[in-house]
């Protein structure tokens, strides 16, 4: 499936948007998983933990699609797992305050969907909470973004999203058919992995490289 052709010009907008929304949290918030719009540290940190459960990370390059205030980086740190480490994000403020605070990770400000071709290659890629607030044809947003990550990793690339398994669903937010997301991913590759184990109402999908060991 090729997605380059069909993207709406309206996703130009609700980026414009979602950029701005996070910036304000951020002139609010601050260092603060308030600024990312998570309930809670614990529930952010819960998400890091199954995508880094993809595989070793260990010595490997990893590309945090949507990384904030490089609190992923961060995490890993935490854990003593050592990463070559790339973080782009949409809001200028937050990679600012990131470049900072990690001045030997890269951070960069760009939008994944504007890339056609990428020449850059990474081990893995994440991605963990880009998709809450699409609204303008969210599942083509969500197909197109499981391509375009997948194609810039060598081994594999972890995404999470809430799930319309919920029993809580908010107006206003972007909920992905699991069963959907898992059909799709297989028209990529033959090595997925459905999470649905650690949050009632989000789940996690790995793509896997078919010819690369984990």
């Amino acid at each position: 499936m090729n997605t380059t052709a069909t993207i709406p010009p309206q996703w130009k907008q609700e980026d414009e948007q979602n950029a701005a929304h996070y910036a304000r949290l951020f002139s609010e918030h601050g260092d603060s998983h308030k600024s990312m719009d998570w309930n809670s540290r614990a529930s952010q940190e819960r998400r890091f933990q199954v995508l880094a459960d993809i595989g070793s990370l260990e010595g490997k390059s990893i590309l945090d699609i949507g990384c904030g205030l490089g609190d992923l980086y961060g995490w890993l740190n935490s854990k003593g797992i050592s990463i070559k480490y790339t973080g782009w994000d949409i809001t200028p403020s937050m990679v600012e305050h990131s470049s900072g605070k990690y001045p030997e990770a890269a951070f960069r400000v760009c939008n994944f969907i504007d890339i056609k071709d990428s020449v850059e290659s990474f081990d893995y890629v994440f991605a963990s909470g880009i998709f809450t607030f699409r609204q303008e044809a969210p599942k083509l947003y969500f197909q197109t973004a499981l391509q375009k990550l997948f194609a810039m990793s060598r081994i594999g690339i972890g995404v999470n999203t809430l799930s319309t398994w919920s029993t809580k669903p908010d107006e206003g937010e972007f909920f992905c058919d699991p069963a959907e997301a898992l059909n799709f991913a297989r028209t990529l590759t033959s090595r997925v992995i459905l999470r649905h184990d650690y949050h009632p109402g989000d789940f996690t999908l790995y793509l896997l490289k078919a010819d690369v060991k984990v």
